[in-house]
């Protein structure tokens, strides 16, 4: 049995589509839209939860001007056009476009209409044989495996998913559950609006305000992905165990930032005096990180899976299936909110007709999340 040829046209797919840039759009989640919504308009601004797209900026459409009232909180003679702007508490300067003051309030642009609404939004836009042979099968998986943690670590990893600063009257571009869409300014958001909403998207761009305040602390839920590289016992034809190169490809879920649990493919060689020894172990592993001391992450692995071996002897090739099962520790260093360096130290105990030999493995990696 040599299971690792399907893996190739997997990795490569994934490899194909993983790499990437960060774009110049973030989205606002639905929670955090319903929080700005019950905040007083001229603070909205100071704090809002964003997280930015990947590889490429969302299509939005351009700002469409309409009338929209909003309190005056502050009048400027010195604005052009006899215009008005809002400020803050603190009287610091927001705004000053042409508007025309009625009643103790101002009309700015913004779309119009109710989510909801008759008239309200309308669609968006948009080798060889043997042990020698399956070696150099799992270089080429290790290596595609390698492009796609650096695609990743290079968009899904290094994109910015925390607090930004900005202007109250910031084009807010909003996406109902029906595809349905409309535009209103930060400080004109309102509960209705936020309860409809699934998402809002905000550019850089289209605000003369966008300043980060800081990422959050390492959120492992939803997908994760791991690439490490390291040394391994690789068992024997004789039942003996060598010391080798050994490397875990991994993906999985985390339900909780605490726990997850991941499909686990390992490949791991040695290159004896006259030849080759091969293992290839497909499992699954359990992480748990119940400690945190800031940036570190502590806790236990445990892993259970088939582990297949070849050996070159002489002009034949010794093949095994059996069974593994281990655990070991991991300690992960928060580089960003999706991505860490992950170091792992453990053995795993392989099954064999006579005693299980233990095979110890230590790997340093990346994991996205």
């Amino acid at each position: 049995m040599r299971p690792i040829r399907p893996v190739v046209l997997l990795a490569v797919v994934f490899a194909s589509t993983a790499a990437g840039c960060v774009g110049s759009t973030y989205a606002i989640p639905h929670d955090e839209l319903v929080r700005l919504a019950q905040t007083p308009p001229p603070a909205r601004g100071d704090r809002v939860r964003v997280i930015q797209d990947t590889f490429s900026d969302r299509d939005t459409a351009e700002v469409n001007p309409g009338i929209y009232l909003i309190p005056l909180i502050a009048y400027d003679p010195g604005c052009s056009g006899g215009a008005v702007y809002v400020a803050t508490d603190g009287g610091a300067l927001i705004t000053c476009r042409s508007a025309v003051s009625i009643g103790g309030g101002m009309h700015v642009p913004v779309s119009g209409g109710n989510p909801g609404s008759s008239g309200g939004g309308g669609s968006s836009g948009g080798g060889g044989g043997g042990a020698g042979g399956d070696k150099g099968l799992a270089i080429i998986i290790v290596a595609v495996a390698a492009v796609l943690a650096v695609g990743l670590a290079l968009s899904e990893g290094i994109r910015y998913d925390g607090d930004v600063q900005l202007h109250p009257l910031h084009p807010v571009h909003l996406y109902g559950p029906d595809g349905s869409y409309r535009q209103v300014p930060l400080a004109a958001l309102d509960p209705q609006t936020a309860a409809w909403a699934e998402e809002g998207v905000v550019r850089e761009s289209e605000g003369p305000l966008f300043q980060t305040l800081g990422r959050y602390p390492l959120n492992r839920r939803g997908f994760a992905y791991n690439l490490d590289f390291g040394t391994g016992g690789i068992g024997r034809y004789d039942g003996t165990i060598d010391t080798g190169f050994l490397s875990h490809i991994q993906f999985g879920f985390f339900p909780v930032n605490e726990a997850g649990l991941l499909l686990s493919l390992a490949f791991g060689w040695t290159d004896g005096d006259t030849n080759t020894a091969f293992t290839a172990r497909y499992g699954v592993e359990v992480q748990v990180y119940p400690v945190t001391f800031g940036v570190l992450s502590l806790g236990p692995f445990g892993q259970v899976g088939l582990s297949y071996r070849s050996e070159d002897m002489d002009a034949r090739t010794y093949r095994r299936n059996d069974w593994y099962y281990g655990g070991g520790l991991l300690a992960q260093l928060e580089l960003s909110t999706r991505l860490a360096l992950t170091l792992r130290g453990g053995a795993n105990l392989l099954s064999e007709p006579g005693s299980d030999p233990i095979a110890g493995e230590v790997g340093l990696g990346l994991t996205v999340y």
